[in-house]
């Protein structure tokens, strides 16, 4: 009788296994980075701390304070009115008449 060979197929897959788990470290390692770069460099921006690396950052995505500045404002602004829009469609929009109409249900029995 001849034996299976799953020996060799498993050490091929152990390998590519560990090779695939590298690349995805690699890369998760390159996108912290990269998003510790950004928030670092905002940061200092609005703080209006100038270091090198923060001056060469902007240069090289061709960024002003003040559009950075301009970013943030319309970031909040949209957040706010997207907070409103939530509070107001909640308060008073179908939700309060579907649990006002469950509660008048339940009192009457």
């Amino acid at each position: 009788m001849e034996k299976s060979r799953q020996g060799k197929g498993s050490k091929i897959k152990a390998s590519l296994e560990r090779l695939r788990e590298l690349a995805l470290a690699f890369f998760s390692l390159m996108l912290w980075i990269f998003s510790l770069l950004a928030f670092v460099t905002v940061i200092f921006t609005l703080l209006g701390v100038d270091l090198y690396y923060v001056q060469l950052i902007r240069t090289i995505l061709k960024i002003t304070r003040t559009d950075l500045m301009t970013l943030i404002m319309l970031n909040l602004i949209g957040g706010i009115i997207i907070i409103a829009y939530l509070t107001i469609t909640y308060n008073f929009g179908p939700f309060k008449k579907r649990g006002a109409g469950i509660n008048e249900n339940e009192k009457e029995k």
